[in-house]
């Protein structure tokens, strides 16, 4: 008896420390009519859904009956219940409830999506039946059945890549008529300038995104418009650079290939910042001629920075990628929202040989990735 003691004591002292194994669970989206049409609870359950929206309804705090609209068996309950709240950070309601306003079928597709590498069901990988049987076949044979697998695997992923391509071009304009209708419910803010491409074809670039629309962010003037010298580069795999503004030709003072550096003069007109949307399709072919085909979009911030007028301006910028297009269209409308709210004035200090953009009432926009998308402007004195 003493023996066996022994024996338990030994498991559970080599188990403390260990980290906890994994638990099977479900993430549920419930539904109570009295907290309103679009808002939800998500949360974990190591029980039955049912059992957990009986719990819920029962609870003294809550008036009305819970309904689960859908839930997902997982394999980490824990882990993927942190994945789906970071997803939907931008939608809680309170920093600590698990209520979420959002339409439903966006927050099924979000919960779906953030579920996917915990899924509890049967993992079996697509095989070859005549691949299966090949022991039985000769060395020629069995070179015939992979190159046969291959090529139908090539010939799939081509496929996938042809249809995602057709899905994005179907979704410019879903991203057109909401940029015009942000562009006009904002058409009395002088600060922002737009830029939203009429057609699929003109929003492609040289570089294979499709840039679906872009705000520029301008500062008031508190004097004169000083002339900068601005150099970029043009020609080979290079966009051309923006001379609208150039109150001078372009000259060219070096050249690399069929690249051009260019400098010239132009007015400044007070951009800051830039916040951009566009999308791509991120294909990943693997040696088999099978891969990964995902439609991705892509929010970026970028700030615009002056060293002084004599030099080329720097950006940096942040970005962040989506796999909902109304989820991005949301972030970028928030990134314009936050950094319009506090009007820039760009406070300028001239000299007889230079001139600086430096100061205290001068603020950029700035990505700082998810802290981003918190609900606190993100600006910043430079």
């Amino acid at each position: 008896m003493q023996w066996g003691d022994d024996i338990i004591h030994g498991v559970l002292k080599m188990r403390e420390g260990c980290k906890p194994l994994p638990k099977y669970g479900a993430i549920y989206i419930a539904h109570n009519p009295r907290d309103g049409e679009n808002m939800f609870k998500v949360g974990k359950t190591e029980r039955s859904v049912e059992e957990r929206m009986g719990e819920l309804t029962a609870d003294t705090s809550n008036i009305g009956t819970y309904v689960a609209e859908a839930f997902f068996v997982v394999t980490n309950v824990d882990a993927a219940e942190k994945a789906c709240h970071r997803r939907l950070n931008r939608y809680r309601v309170q920093p600590n409830r698990e209520f979420f306003e959002l339409e439903l079928d966006r927050l099924v597709l979000s919960v779906e999506e953030e579920t996917k590498p915990f899924s509890a069901n049967d993992l079996v990988p697509e095989i070859s039946r005549e691949e299966a049987a090949s022991d039985k076949k000769s060395s020629l044979q069995k070179i015939q059945a992979l190159q046969k697998g291959r090529a139908n695997a090539k010939e799939q992923f081509e496929q996938t890549c042809q249809e995602a391509e057709i899905d994005l071009e179907r979704s410019f304009p879903v991203v057109h008529e909401r940029l015009a209708h942000i562009r006009e419910e904002l058409r009395d803010l002088k600060c922002l300038s737009w830029h939203i491409p009429s057609s699929f074809e003109e929003a492609k670039n040289a570089h294979g995104r499709i840039e679906m629309g872009s705000v520029i962010f301008h500062s008031s003037f508190s004097g004169e418009a000083p002339v900068l010298e601005i150099s970029d580069i043009r020609g080979d795999i290079y966009s051309e650079p923006d001379l609208s503004r150039a109150v001078s030709e372009p000259e060219v003072w070096s050249t690399h290939g069929n690249a051009e550096f260019i400098k010239w003069r132009e007015k400044d007109d007070g951009r800051y910042g830039r916040v951009e949307i566009s999308g791509n399709v991120d294909a990943r072919q693997n040696e088999s001629g099978a891969g990964k085909v995902e439609l991705r979009f892509l929010v970026r911030a970028e700030c615009i920075q002056y060293d002084d007028y004599k030099t080329s301006w720097k950006s940096r910028h942040g970005d962040r990628q989506f796999t909902n297009i109304e989820e991005a269209l949301d972030a970028f409308e928030e990134l314009i929202v936050l950094n319009a709210a506090a009007p820039v004035v760009d406070v300028r200090t001239m000299g007889e040989m230079s001139s600086s953009r430096r100061g205290k009432s001068y603020q950029k926009v700035r990505d700082r990735g998810y802290s981003f998308f918190k609900n606190t402007p993100q600006v910043e004195d430079i």
